[in-house]
């Protein structure tokens, strides 16, 4: 699973309080921002990671990778965005350009997911 914020300060928030709850549940979860994935072992992690929670521009330059990292595109069954506007024109193109390689040619067909934000009420 990937979860994706616009923001740092967010994905910091969220994988704080998520590594809590899922580590007792066997659960890894893995931090990519500006701060982190400084080496080649940090891109292998992600694979063995069962939630990333990332910003949109690292999560880009990881999907620009998928052919150097496959098992990475075969690991990622949902994608989940947080904070996003799509009325505004440029966050709209710009959600776009990180989600398109996301689908990486290879990688198998899964059937549609029905969106739902993260934030907010149940």
């Amino acid at each position: 699973m990937v979860y994706l914020a616009p923001m740092k300060s967010l994905c910091s928030e969220r994988f704080c309080d998520w590594f809590s709850k899922f580590k007792p549940l066997g659960l890894n979860c893995m931090e990519l921002t500006g701060d982190s994935l400084s080496s080649e072992s940090d891109l292998v992690s992600v694979a063995k990671a069962d939630l990333v929670l990332a910003t949109p521009e690292k999560w880009d330059v990881i999907t620009r990778r998928w052919r150097d990292y496959p098992e990475v595109a075969r690991a990622v069954r949902l994608i989940m965005i947080d904070e996003v506007n799509l009325n505004d024109l440029s966050v709209a193109r710009n959600w776009n350009r990180v989600l398109r390689p996301s689908a990486p040619s290879g990688a198998p067909a899964e059937r549609p997911v029905q969106g739902s934000h993260a934030g907010g009420h149940c």
